[in-house]
């Protein structure tokens, strides 16, 4: 009798790490078909290549003068899968530098600001933010200058490029 008992541990041992095994394995195969997606969801903007930037014509350059002036253009975007075209607004400063374009929204919380000349700033009235004729920051509570636009004249016509934050 003590003969058998052995044996039969061995072969519960034996029945127990193989159920072990498996157990571990299929953990491991069910970790990496959830892991594998994930992981590559979160690395997949880090291989993506950049897109190039597109110029885009505002209107002739020379009907710009010393006061800054709201563009209107027509703007190519895309979202998703659907190409659409939608409606901006920019503001053209130009100085003896050349020619600054700004996007149309405060910096604080995307309000839409305007000019006032009398004052020679931009003003937001949403919490009356301040800005100077070259984006940076006078009063209230915006946190960086204003957003802008590359410029470039080409022929006569005023294109605006990329996108940067203010500040950068």
């Amino acid at each position: 009798m003590s003969s058998r008992l052995p044996a039969a541990a061995a072969v519960g041992d034996d029945r127990r790490g193989f159920f072990t095994r498996v157990f571990w394995t299929l953990s491991g195969l069910l970790s990496a078909l959830v892991g594998i997606p994930v992981l590559g969801a979160f690395l997949s903007p880090a291989f993506k290549p950049r897109e190039k930037a597109q110029w885009i014509a505002i209107s002739p350059a020379d009907g710009f003068g010393p006061e800054p002036k709201l563009a209107h253009h027509v703007h190519p975007l895309l979202e998703g899968w659907v190409n659409v075209t939608g409606e901006m607004q920019v503001w053209v400063v130009r100085d003896q530098s050349g020619f600054r374009i700004f996007d149309n929204h405060c910096t604080h919380l995307g309000c839409p600001y305007h000019w006032e000349p009398s004052e020679h700033r931009f003003f937001c009235p949403c919490h009356n933010g301040i800005y100077d004729a070259q984006g940076k920051v006078l009063g209230g509570p915006p946190p960086r200058p204003l957003d802008y636009y590359e410029s470039k004249v080409e022929a006569g016509t005023l294109y605006m490029g990329p996108f940067h934050r203010g500040g950068t």
